[in-house]
């Protein structure tokens, strides 16, 4: 018998989410919001992906989700609770495309249908 790794699949397609804001660096923080997502697997509760963005620019700085739950909605879920969060809460800005994406991140931007700034990167 060989021990195999297993494989975390999502049970459902509905993630709960964590909101961090920025906090000045004067008290610990850093210059970024952030929202992490989280579902329900075959494993139990795991955290799958987040964004960070610019708390004054709005800019996307980061996107990632983990490569288990790619293409299934994590990352644009992610970006509706991002813009939820940036229009019911006063001082967030809502998050906006970046120039700098990777391929992946190009391809999911494109994916929404969305107008982007020419790609840099």
């Amino acid at each position: 018998m060989t021990d195999r790794p297993v494989q975390p699949r999502l049970r459902y397609q509905e993630f709960t989410y964590a909101f961090k804001r920025a906090r000045p660096k004067e008290m610990g923080g850093s210059h970024e919001h952030q929202v992490t997502a989280y579902g329900e697997t075959n494993c139990g509760q795991w955290r799958l992906g987040d964004i960070r963005w610019h708390h004054k620019t709005g800019e996307i700085l980061g996107l990632g989700t983990y490569e288990p739950f790619r293409r299934q909605g994590v990352a644009t879920g992610m970006l509706g609770e991002a813009r939820r969060i940036a229009g019911e809460t006063r001082g967030v800005a809502s998050p906006r495309h970046s120039a700098q994406r990777t391929d992946l991140g190009e391809q999911w931007a494109r994916s929404l249908g969305e107008r982007l700034p020419k790609r840099q990167g």
